[in-house]
């Protein structure tokens, strides 16, 4: 599944990110209520999926077929990135951005592009933002 190799991009392109997990882990932490200990850390969620122009002829189904992936970082206020006087959470976008845009997953027909960024929650010092990608694949049925 394409949600793991965005993981295992992250992991290797966004040196600083202390964990880099999927929806599970994150669903955990949304009910437990426990932000993790150490950050910035980044969930990958599979978040929407969405069918284009459709052909069927001759025993073949073909559909492009448009997926989105969020990424969301969880950052303290107190973590400090990179050398300069940027915020945090810009420089941690920045670096997620650039690992992810016009990169091909394994087994993938196009890039990821980026969709969309927004601030989710700023709760007791600690900062969850989601940015959201998308890549387009073809579908391809055969009977």
């Amino acid at each position: 599944m394409f949600v793991d190799d965005v993981i295992t991009r992250l992991k290797q392109d966004v040196s600083d990110l202390q964990k880099v997990e999927g929806a599970s882990a994150f669903s955990a932490v949304v009910q437990s209520g426990q932000a993790p200990t150490r950050t910035p850390v980044a969930y990958v969620i599979s978040s929407e999926m969405r069918g284009g122009q459709a052909e069927a002829s001759a025993g073949a189904f073909i559909q492009d077929v448009s997926e989105n992936i969020s990424v969301a970082l969880m950052l303290r206020s107190s973590d400090r990135i990179g050398t300069k006087g940027i915020e945090p959470i810009d420089t941690l976008k920045r670096s997620v951005i650039n690992a992810l845009c016009g990169w091909m997953a394994p087994g993938r027909t196009d890039v990821f592009d980026l969709r969309s960024g927004k601030m989710l929650s700023f709760n007791a010092g600690l900062l969850t933002y989601a940015l959201e990608f998308s890549t387009t694949d073809q579908l391809r049925i055969f009977s």
